[in-house]
């Protein structure tokens, strides 16, 4: 006759010891578990680790984790499974910020727009820096093409957030003067030396 003991119903106890991620997109978190009781040795099988980048789901302990609910699948030397959920938070949030665009006058080529960053929460001060070509750090960036500009914004905890900056084209209507009207006269029928002249800071000339 053999007696068989009793299977566990539940598992090891473990104690976490979890370190928040810095920033909501930032993958600094870890968790490091202290087990104790049960039946090992253990086999560990983390759900949303994947198993490349520096991250092993077979491992006890996880780091370069973002915020967020982490699985652990546990099994003992007995082949019991056991199931622990951790959850990993974030203790700052990222920069969120409104913004306004002048756009580019006269010409789609030319580089005559601006736009305004407005932070509207964290903790100053922040810092901006701008794709265009000169890589522009202040809240405003000047001297801008016609497009999209993206703008990154990182508050006082080094958290970050990216937008993406559209800069219009505004097209301006030109409207021909007359200043004189003996220009409108031909030397000659059928001669086209008669001209129209546009008031807008350049002097266009069309002969017909």
């Amino acid at each position: 006759t053999v007696t068989l003991g009793t299977l566990p119903t539940t598992g090891p106890t473990i104690t976490p010891m979890i370190t928040d991620a810095s920033c909501v997109n930032r993958n600094d978190g870890a968790i490091s578990l202290a087990i104790s009781g049960g039946n090992p040795p253990f086999s560990f099988n983390w759900k949303n680790i994947p198993n490349e980048n520096g991250y092993n789901p077979y491992s006890q302990n996880q780091s370069l984790l973002f915020s967020g609910t982490y699985t652990l699948n546990l099994t003992d030397n007995n082949g019991c499974h056991f199931t622990y959920s951790f959850d990993v938070n974030y203790q700052h949030t990222n920069p969120i910020a409104t913004y306004t665009t002048t756009p580019v006058t006269t010409c789609g080529t030319n580089n005559n727009g601006s736009a305004t960053i407005t932070v509207t929460n964290g903790s100053g001060p922040f810092q901006y820096l701008w794709s265009d070509i000169n890589q522009q750090t202040t809240a405003t960036a000047n001297n801008l093409p016609a497009g999209t500009v993206q703008v990154e914004i990182t508050n006082s905890n080094g958290c970050v957030s990216i937008y993406n900056v559209s800069v219009p084209t505004q097209q301006i209507t030109i409207a021909p003067t007359l200043l004189d009207s003996s220009s409108l006269t031909t030397s000659c029928a059928g001669i086209s030396d008669a001209n129209i002249y546009f008031p807008i800071g350049l002097e266009f000339e069309n002969t017909w």
